[in-house]
């Protein structure tokens, strides 16, 4: 029987079966190292003393899915440690202390590093204890392991017990930004293009996953594909997170006046865009054009794409790539200032120029990794070691992207929430460096000066000169003298 383009069933079955036979565990490998680079992002931001609770929806926040704002694990921020919480001499709480636990645990941040971490160590222990079940109790093949995993995960969200109550908060943090990923309102907060630009970073694994439900739906009904092409599904599956993009933008740009914002969300829009062909043009040329030229025009959609993707990444998503800023130091601290790392910006919160650096240049090997296929080098490997590692050179690469992403957006916004400092180690010109440094906005009395100073073991030392921060001076009452500078 036939099911579309001169092929059979039993062909397309087979071209499935090889593609699919270890897309779920290779789904399941790329989803734990995500919550693992994940994990790393909240210890480094942990460790640089910077507060991200700002990038934080307030109507997550005030329904109890972030919580506190990173600060110590001994502060109120984080609530203490979570076995202490509520307990009570006897066997039964009284509601006054399981009120009290519940306060807590609302005000305990969900995204705290070592509840991540935890959470970590946990699914890579479940998913080795199922392989070895599968394989050595029932003597089956390892790529069933995943559906046991999931068993098991569910069974732990459901289940209602203390112990599995990290799993329950985290997933409904992630339902909660999900839901306002697919189905977003008038307004779009920061979170969720995060979150929207990781799923894009997971599209293999989307086309995977629908390869395997082809797969399966064929193997039961073939006649269902008499008509439609069998890879239309998992082509569809792998674009809608470029789409749940694009829809972002659109809607970003209805709601914002600036012509010159309107016309930079435009040309974001534009990059996912070009994102979406070098999805569907083999599927679309096949039937006409041989497979070396439908090759060769995917070498150029793809590196189009590519480097596009890079320079809105270091320029636009991380603020760098800027060779001068316009003007010079004045004296008194007034004015603009150049840069003292060429094609970075003013403000590096995570240690030396050296790191944005290798962060650039590892954004660009890895954006264009896909180019391994095109020397032969998948010919090196099987179809499934090839595809495990683009998958994960992908997520790495937007694990790394996140920590520079999240950075730019707390300058950007200049500390956030009221209360809230943007804190990080900037360096002074005389070396070394000012710990524990606010950020955040501050109003000034008047005088007209401008200068927000901080002590250093040498002496005083000038905060804007020396982090790059352009200052306004004579702005009178009220006045913000700390206004970071904005490149977008």
């Amino acid at each position: 029987m036939e099911v579309g383009g001169g092929e059979t069933v039993e062909s397309v079955l087979k071209r499935l079966d090889q593609k699919s036979e270890y897309a779920v565990v290779r789904g399941t490998c790329v989803g734990i190292l995500f919550i693992s680079l994940w994990a790393l992002n909240l210890h480094v931001f942990k460790v640089a003393h910077i507060d991200i609770s700002c990038i934080y929806p307030a109507k997550l926040v005030s329904a109890g899915g972030y919580g506190g704002s990173g600060k110590s694990d001994h502060g109120s921020g984080s609530g203490g440690s979570s076995k202490d919480v509520g307990r009570t001499t006897g066997s039964r709480r009284s509601p006054s202390a399981v009120l009290q636990k519940q306060q807590q645990q609302a005000q305990q941040p969900v995204c705290h590093p070592r509840k991540v971490i935890n959470l970590v160590t946990v699914l890579v222990l479940a998913m080795v204890f199922c392989i070895l079940i599968m394989s050595e109790l029932l003597g089956q093949p390892y790529q069933h392991a995943p559906f046991i995993f999931y068993f098991l995960l569910l069974a732990a969200v459901i289940y209602p017990s203390d112990t599995t109550l990290m799993f329950r908060e985290l997933a409904l943090l992630f339902g909660r930004v999900l839901w306002l990923v697919v189905l977003p309102g008038t307004e779009i907060h920061f979170l969720e293009v995060l979150v929207g630009d990781i799923l894009t970073s997971l599209s293999k694994v989307f086309f995977e996953v629908g390869l395997t439900c082809v797969a399966t739906l064929l193997s039961l009904s073939p006649g269902l594909f008499r008509i439609v092409s069998p890879d239309i599904f998992p082509t569809l599956l792998a674009s809608t997170p470029f789409i749940l993009r694009i829809r972002q933008c659109v809607v970003q740009r209805r709601g914002t006046a600036s012509g010159k914002a309107r016309f930079l969300v435009s040309l974001n829009i534009l990059k996912y865009c070009s994102s979406i062909p070098g999805l569907w043009l083999p599927l679309l040329l096949a039937p006409h054009y041989s497979t070396y030229q439908i090759e060769r025009v995917l070498l150029v959609v793809l590196l189009v794409n590519s480097l596009y993707s890079f320079l809105w990444d270091v320029i636009m998503d991380w603020g760098l790539g800027h060779v001068k800023l316009t003007g010079a130091p004045k004296k008194g601290g007034g004015g603009a200032v150049r840069l003292r790392h060429w094609g970075l910006r003013p403000t590096l919160l995570f240690g030396s120029a050296g790191s944005y650096y290798a962060a650039i240049g590892l954004d660009l090997v890895l954006r264009l990794v896909w180019v391994l296929k095109y020397v032969n080098f998948d010919h090196r490997l099987s179809y499934d070691k090839f595809m495990l590692l683009i998958e994960c050179l992908e997520v790495l690469r937007r694990g790394i992207w996140s920590i520079y992403r999240i950075e730019w957006e707390c300058l950007s916004i200049n500390g956030g929430r009221k209360g809230g400092g943007l804190l990080g180690r900037v360096e002074t010109p005389m070396g070394g460096g000012i710990g524990m440094v606010a950020i955040g906005s501050k109003r000034a009395g008047g005088n007209g000066a401008g200068n927000t100073l901080a002590r250093d073991m040498e002496g005083e030392v000038d905060l804007e000169r020396s982090v790059g921060i352009e200052t306004e001076s004579g702005g009178g009452e009220g006045t913000d003298v700390t206004t970071v500078l904005l490149s977008r």
